[in-house]
């Protein structure tokens, strides 16, 4: 397939599009400019721009990385608009514009005044940000869309459904016992021991729909009967003849010796004998086998005549009744297994439905399946609607369920959609990942794009895993995954200096043989993790000395990162460091209670719950938490007072739990007896104490969440420690760093994805051993269904399908070591040699091109010679046997100066408030005022005489607040076209208003909706699409300084032309925040926009009264008109974001204030702001936006 180099600044913002990013080619910068183009080029806002991954810390990243570019960019738009030099930066990711090709390009195609307005609308929305994992984004379209997905609306999300799982397994593996003929209970025994084997079995298969079930062939139920029946005839036969029989095959002279020695014989006759007798339950097939005609003459040398006799004839039909009733039971196994698979999922579904609650595979389900369903063409054009484009992290992890919605939601309609991955770090296919689901996607996409400059690593570093990965044709034994040569970026990254001088980027540290056999997995295990602990604890003693630096700085251990495949490995390599007196820390996926602290925190726990219990005492005493050995028992034994001291403290602590609560008592207890210095001072202390203070977190928890004491505590830690734990999130129970400042890292490979450290001993990837074969379905892609994923439950190609599943594994080695190889920034040692299961390995293939068969035959020299080769081709790879020389241990070097606090460098922001127009112009409490509410005339301002001319009849219409809102009310609520007088009265009493005033309010609101308020704007005739009432609005301000407001607007503006000096007369709080208010009404008539504010102030009862004379004065003593002017800012504000052809003089119509009591014949004052006015306030009060990046 081709594949075309990606440049993100022209690649098309529509349609669907495969990226393909190698490692260390900066995916996530690449992620972050494509969000940038759809906010700028798009005017998408950050809620319908749709990005999704697959762990919440990859979101966590991706949040902070593509806000962080969102910043930079407005920055550069706002220097370009004050035509100041540019941000310089290195490419890439180093905040500079010169070098960026996207921030470039965006430069001279967008206007900056627009680009900062779209720029700063999605900095400050960005806590809308659609960014989700695959889960999050499930959930939320599920419950927003919850009528078209046909969900319930509060079903609960249960992290962890081992607990339903557990249940759902004990329930069927009852019902399949009950009542079994005792012969299969036992043989299934024997192959699963319980419930839990069952689960074990099952677990990684379910919640995956889209795996087909192959099964086994129909089992003979007549097997065991016909086997009871040849039993019994064959040892009659052989109880009266197996004696002869055995005396005659010992003295055969053709017979071999190698398998029919006397001695075996006999040995095996025994066997038979113990059988027939029914000493034993097992049919010892091979013994059966020895005595068959068949093996008789395997077995009998050359020339010889085989011994015959019609007893081997019926012990040949007795082995093959007793295979036949092992395949009968094998393929029963499997019907059983594909039932209880059913079963559970249905039992788990039940239980679940009961309980209201979804797992994380019920929402990707869930909502893929609403997708097909009768509602989903309507859940789908909704959802396309939500988002107007979609980007997809890590997509090479994807499974069919995950690739059927975003296919069905983004495929139509034109959407961007966006796939990035790199299927050559495909390596969670234990996790359910489905690498075929990738390649379909890919396909369907069309010609790929490709990031194919890695900007990781060092350029020789970059050569050397090129080299080696375009060594083989097929490097992943996959012709879909190709290799491309990634560029490097020369300078990216400075290099590792040893004593002055580049070291060697690649090494190979070659494991020689011991004699002719490959070296035994354990030994070559210790010999690596030694070589390495050496290798770095001399890099760190040459640090300290500085004739190790990296970057400038000396090379520290946080800067070395040793990866592994498992838990063992890793603890290897941390006990050679400890050796050498290198920390480190471990990442990994363990469970704190699986640690020897959980066990003994439990121990500890029952003897307070129960201090009267001298055995639970005793052991509590002899963890290492209490520190007391046998001696010191012994002693405490001999001594009563002591021992009643003891004894008084455990009843002590126990109280303590009772009366004042677990954590009171913790706290003690550990205070009491020097938890703390007795752990650090364990070699691996610090682990320790991590553990002991993790799980003091989470017992605390569960005590507040579930009221538990010491005794109910210790029952939840042995849940956990057997996997049935319950109420606590996943993630929580892993293990923690116990230190991560500057400590070697030893992580697993599949941990490592993403990381990068500048270097990376990855000592362990010859080892391509099998992993221990396990009962349960085999899982594999069916090339005879088009690649899908398939469980054989013992189907007849199991054999056939058994060779593609371990050809897919070897392939995932390759992914896995293609992962570990690319980590590295500066420098990267692997280990190899022929190692016992290196012949499987990733390396064996990539350094050898050798099948399993092949690599057996060469010996170290041809092993050697390919290495040589390899690093003729390129220089840039070293090979050197592995180090032997016992290691020096590490002396970090000493400071002797005295603690001293550091000094703070940092800032502190300025406190951030909410203002308002309200706020503003009353008291400064208000300025504390978080939430501004409509206004609705709080106060009433009378201008003239009450007694003259009723200009409006309502002269005695009452008057305040309350009049206000009730008004405000129906304007609000009220249809405008056919407004209902019947309406009134109830929202008169609704503020307390008495009824007799509701013809009088009707005649005002009817009076105001018909009214012409000019250019043919009538209320009663507004569209209900073109109007919107009650428009909230919220925008960032710099602390408000009202003379530079008041030098901003100017004189002759406003109401009466000295609005510019009753702003320089306010006192608002001067800190920065944000300016929020309502507006009554904001409508579009003829395509310009009008902002319209109902006002019920009583200003006299004359008609003039309502003239341009007193609502000019109203209008100015209220302040009304800067009111309406910073309602104006608002909508030029949200006008330039949403339109793009906006233009003020064109599409602006002005500000009209309706003063009820005086329409319709007068009563409205009308103002538009000149557009120069409107933008210099605008400026004024957003002068330090940059204070919200």
């Amino acid at each position: 397939m081709n594949i075309r180099p990606l440049h993100p600044a022209i690649v098309p913002l529509a349609g669907f599009q495969a990226i393909e990013a190698s490692a260390g080619t900066g995916k996530t910068w690449s992620i972050a400019a494509l969000y940038l183009r759809l906010v700028l080029e798009q005017a998408l806002p950050v809620e319908r721009i749709l990005v999704v991954t697959y762990t919440k810390a990859a979101t966590a990243e991706l949040r902070r990385r593509i806000r962080e570019r969102l910043v930079e960019a407005r920055s550069a738009f706002q220097a370009r608009k004050a035509d100041f030099p540019l941000p310089q930066g290195e490419g890439q990711g180093e905040g500079g514009v010169v070098g960026d090709p996207v921030l470039s390009a965006l430069l001279t195609a967008i206007e900056p005044d627009r680009a900062v307005a779209l720029l700063t609308l999605a900095i400050e929305s960005f806590d809308l940000a659609a960014v989700h994992t695959i889960h999050g984004f499930c959930q939320r379209a599920l419950a927003e869309r919850a009528f078209e997905s046909g969900q319930p609306f509060d079903a609960e999300l249960m992290a962890d459904e081992a607990v339903l799982l557990r249940e759902a397994a004990r329930d069927f593996w009852r019902r399949e016992l009950d009542g079994a003929d005792p012969a299969w209970s036992g043989w299934l025994l024997g192959r699963l021991p319980g419930p839990e084997a069952l689960l074990t079995a099952l677990r990684p298969h379910l919640g995956k729909p889209y795996l087909d079930h192959l099964p086994p062939p129909p089992w003979d139920a007549d097997a065991a009967a016909t086997l009871v029946r040849h039993f019994a005839a064959v040892g009659e036969a052989w109880r009266a003849r197996g004696g002869e029989i055995v005396a005659r095959l010992s003295q055969w002279p053709k017979l071999s010796q190698t398998s029919y020695k006397p001695a075996q014989i006999a040995q095996n006759a025994a066997k038979l004998d113990a059988w027939f007798a029914g000493a034993v339950d097992d049919p010892p097939l091979k013994s059966l086998e020895l005595f068959t005609p068949e093996k008789l003459a395997k077995g009998t040398t050359k020339g010889g005549t085989p011994p015959e006799d019609p007893l081997f004839l019926e012990l040949e039909a007795l082995r093959d009744a007793v295979l036949a009733v092992e395949q009968a039971h094998e393929r029963r196994l499997g019907e059983l297994l594909l039932r209880a698979l059913q079963g559970c999922e249905t039992l788990l579904a039940e239980r679940k439905a009961s309980l209201n609650r979804l797992s994380f595979d019920d929402l990707l389900n869930a909502l893929q399946s609403a997708l097909v369903g009768p509602g989903g063409e309507a859940l789908a054009v909704s959802l396309r609607t939500r988002y107007g484009a979609a980007l997809i992290d890590e997509f090479q992890d994807t499974d069919p369920v995950q690739y059927a919605i975003f296919e069905r939601v983004f495929r139509q309609g034109g959407h961007s959609l966006f796939f990035v991955g790199d299927p050559k770090q495909a390596i969670y296919g234990f996790r359910g990942a489905d690498l075929q689901t990738y390649l379909e996607a890919r396909e369907q996409a069309g010609e790929p794009w490709a990031l194919a400059t890695n900007r990781r690593s060092v350029p020789s570093l970059v050569q050397a895993v090129n080299a080696l990965f375009a060594r083989q044709s097929e490097p992943f034994l996959d012709p879909r995954l190709g290799f491309v040569e990634v560029a490097a970026v020369p300078a990216e990254q400075p290099p590792l200096l040893i004593d002055g001088a580049e070291a060697g980027p690649f090494d190979i540290w070659f494991l020689p043989r011991e004699g002719d056999k490959p070296l035994s997995k354990g030994a070559a295990n210790e010999r690596i993790a030694a070589a390495v602990a050496a290798d770095i604890a001399r890099l760190l003693n040459l640090a300290t000395r500085g004739q190790a630096t990296v970057a400038g700085r000396p090379l520290c251990g946080g800067d070395i990162a040793v990866l592994v495949k498992g838990h063992r490995q890793g603890k290897r390599v941390r006990d050679a460091l400890v050796a050498l007196n290198v920390a480190s820390v471990r990442y990994g996926q363990e469970s704190v209670f699986h640690s020897r602290e959980a066990m003994e925190v439990e121990r500890l726990l029952l003897a307070v719950a129960e201090p009267g219990r001298l055995g639970l005492v005793k052991a509590a005493l002899a963890t290492d938490l209490l520190g007391r050995d046998g001696a010191a028992l012994h002693e405490l034994e001999q001594d009563g007072e002591a021992w009643e001291r003891e004894l008084r403290r455990f009843h002590d602590w126990n109280a303590l739990c009772r009366e004042r609560g677990f954590v009171v008592m913790w706290r003690s207890l550990l205070v009491q007896e020097g938890v703390a210095p007795r752990l650090l001072a364990w070699p691996d202390g610090e682990r320790r104490m991590t553990n002991l203070q993790h799980l003091s977190e989470l017992l605390q928890q569960l005590a507040h969440d579930e009221g538990l004491s010491a005794d109910g505590l210790a029952a939840r830690i042995a849940e956990e420690r057997q996997g049935e734990g319950d109420g606590l999130d996943a993630e929580a129970r892993l293990l923690r760093l116990e230190n991560d400042e500057q400590l070697v890292r030893i992580v697993t490979i599949h941990s490592s994805k993403g990381l990068e450290y500048p270097l990376v001993y990855c000592p362990f990837l010859w080892d391509g051993g099998k992993p221990r074969e396990r009962i349960g379905p085999l899982k594999f892609h069916d090339p005879a269904q088009g690649g899908r994923a398939a469980l054989d439950f013992g189907s007849a190609e199991r054999q056939a399908h058994a060779a593609e599943a371990e050809d897919e594994r070897r392939q995932e080695l390759l992914r896995l070591a293609y992962v570990a190889l690319t980590r590295a920034k500066q420098r990267c040692v692997i280990a190899w040699g022929a190692v016992k299961d290196a012949e499987m390995s990733a390396l064996a293939w990539l350094l050898h091109g050798a099948d399993p068969e092949d690599f057996a035959k060469r010996d170290d020299a041809a092993l050697k010679r390919d290495l040589e080769a390899l690093r003729v081709e390129c220089p840039a790879i070293a090979v050197n046997n592995l180090p032997t020389a016992t290691g020096e241990p590490y002396r970090p070097a000493t400071v002797e100066t005295g603690l001293a606090a550091r000094p703070f460098t940092g800032s502190i922001a300025p406190r951030w408030l909410s203002h308002s127009f309200t706020g503003w112009m009353g008291s400064a409490e208000a300025e504390m005022v978080s939430s501004e509410r409509p206004d609705h005339d709080a106060a009433v301002v009378a201008v003239a005489d009450e007694t003259a001319e009723d200009a409006a009849g309502i002269a005695d219409f009452p008057r305040g607040a309350q009049v206000g809102s009730a008004l405000h009310f129906l304007f609000e609520h009220g249809d405008f076209a056919r407004f209902d007088a019947a309406a009134v009265p109830a929202a008169l009493r609704q503020f307390g208003i008495d009824e007799r005033w509701a013809p009088q309010a009707a005649r005002l609101v009817m009076a105001t909706l018909e009214a012409d308020l000019g250019a043919g704007l009538r209320l009663n005739q507004l569209p209900p699409g073109r109007q919107m009432r009650e428009l909230e609005f919220l925008f960032p301000i710099a602390a408000p300084d009202p003379q530079d407001l008041a030098a901003a607007i100017g004189p002759g503006q406003g109401a009466d032309g000295h609005l510019d000096r009753r702003v320089a007369r306010l006192q608002p709080a001067r800190a920065a925040g944000f300016l929020k208010g309502f507006i009554d009404l904001a409508c579009e008539h003829e395509d310009r926009l009008w902002l319209l504010d109902y006002k019920s102030n009583w200003l006299g009862s004359r008609r003039t009264d309502y003239g341009p004379e007193g609502l000019a004065t109203a209008m100015a003593e209220s302040g009304y008109d800067l009111q309406s002017l910073i309602y104006t800012v608002a909508l030029h504000r949200l006008q330039k974001l949403r339109r793009p052809d906006y233009d003020y003089a064109r599409h602006m119509g002005g500000v009209l204030y309706l003063f009820l009591r005086g329409l319709p014949d007068a009563g409205v004052f009308r103002w538009q702001p000149d557009q120069a006015l409107v933008e210099r306030v605008d400026a004024c009060l957003t002068r330090q936006e940059r204070w919200f990046a």
